[in-house]
């Protein structure tokens, strides 16, 4: 069974090849982006949460790792 096929299977409408790409690469990039929260960029992201944040920086960062990683 092709990818298209089964994406037209799970969703219920008809993929295109660009649609199912694209969708591949958003997965990859917000995966990338997950990963990356937790290992090797953790310093710049908690660098970036702002003052005014109620909590701690780096359980901000840990929380948005797992948003971005859809945990």
């Amino acid at each position: 069974m092709k990818l298209t096929e089964s994406l037209q299977w799970a969703y219920h409408t008809d993929t295109k090849w660009v649609q199912t790409i694209f969708r591949l690469l958003l997965g990859a990039n917000l995966l990338f982006a997950g990963i990356s929260h937790l290992t090797f960029n953790r310093l710049e992201f908690v660098a970036q949460v702002p003052s005014w944040v109620p909590l701690s920086k780096d359980p901000v960062v840990v929380l948005w790792a797992l948003w971005s990683t859809g945990a």
